[in-house]
């Protein structure tokens, strides 16, 4: 039997060669860097609080969570081994942190997050309904999200801030609530990139919470970690999401849509308010026969002698009778 030979096979054999050659780089790289197969927790990284102008207290209470929180933020979404890079945190009044993100972060943002470097306005942490330890640890989880998916251009907005507020513990019953009551539940799909408006980002933010508490209760809490860890070796988001849970990012976005339609649909047509109004009514029609036929069952059932006793104008008033006329030939109506 003759070997085939020429260029066309010495192509396919240097593909061949530079594939496994890839497979083997990737092997070492979740060997060297990755938790896979290894029990080693995550560290936190190291961090460096910088106040600017606000009292201490805030500072302490930011060392505070840092200390009992982010290792706990660290293990949910760092899958290496390595220690994530150095953070720095600053605290900020309105003013100073409105300067210091002119022009990149918009009015209702009270914190912001690069690879390492958070800004926080701890003066309007208040006004989004949570603390500086939710704030920050949101922001925690951003930063490392961003240095364990660096190099990897195609993650949905949903999916990082979901994750970073779900990770920070601010999911609340009444989120989920308001969301539907509000209108319904956006299509994650719109959801790549975060709309600018106050009241758009809200139901953006929303959605994206409820979408990564799915995403662990469907798959499981350590779902985040392999999306990580596949992605940065693959390159890819989508490419990962489809590994690590056999469906697509569009069949995920249509599923949860799905399920949300049928945990919470029940109240956006009820608290609707053509809905209401007839649903009111009906209860009270309801209500009205009802009392009605209890009361008839209640008079069949006394003996007659105690039916003799009952004034017929409590059961059936009798008409008062008319004054046509007086004396003085006027009329009375």
């Amino acid at each position: 039997m003759i070997r085939p030979s020429g260029p066309g096979c010495q192509r396919r054999s240097a593909a061949v060669g530079r594939e496994w050659a890839l497979r083997i780089l990737m092997l070492l790289f979740v060997l060297v860097v990755c938790t896979a197969g290894t029990s080693a927790e995550p560290s936190a990284p190291v961090v460096t609080f910088v106040s600017v102008d606000v009292a201490g207290e805030f500072e302490i209470e930011a060392r505070s969570a840092w200390a009992t929180l982010a290792p706990e933020v660290a293990a949910a979404v760092w899958p290496y081994v390595l220690t994530p890079r150095p953070i720095t945190v600053e605290l900020h009044h309105t003013a100073g942190f409105r300067t210091r993100t002119e022009g990149w972060v918009q009015d209702w943002g009270v914190g912001v997050a690069t690879a390492d470097w958070i800004a926080v306005d701890v003066t309007r942490v208040d006004a989004v309904g949570h603390t500086l330890s939710h704030v920050l640890m949101h922001e925690l989880a951003n930063c490392l999200l961003s240095q364990g998916l660096r190099g990897v251009d195609d993650v949905p907005a949903w999916f990082q801030e979901g994750v970073a507020q779900n990770v920070a513990g601010e999911w609340r019953v009444r989120d989920a609530v308001s969301l539907v009551l509000g209108g319904g539940v956006p299509d994650l799909r719109t959801l790549e990139r975060f709309p600018v408006s106050s009241d758009g980002a809200d139901r953006a933010y929303r959605t994206s919470l409820l979408a990564a508490a799915r995403l662990e209760e469907w798959y499981g809490p350590g779902v985040v970690t392999d999306l990580v860890l596949a992605a940065r070796v693959r390159g890819s988001f989508g490419a990962a999401f489809g590994v690590v849970t056999g469906e697509t990012l569009d069949d995920f976005a249509e599923r949860f849509g799905e399920e949300i339609r049928l945990d919470y649909g029940w109240l956006f047509i009820i608290t609707r308010w053509p809905t209401l109004f007839v649903i009111m009514a009906l209860a009270f029609l309801a209500g009205a026969v009802v009392k009605r036929r209890r009361n008839l069952a209640h008079i069949e059932s006394m003996p007659d002698e105690d039916q003799a006793e009952i004034p017929a104008s409590r059961l059936w008033p009798e008409p008062k009778p008319r004054d046509v006329g007086g004396d003085d030939g006027s009329t009375v109506h």
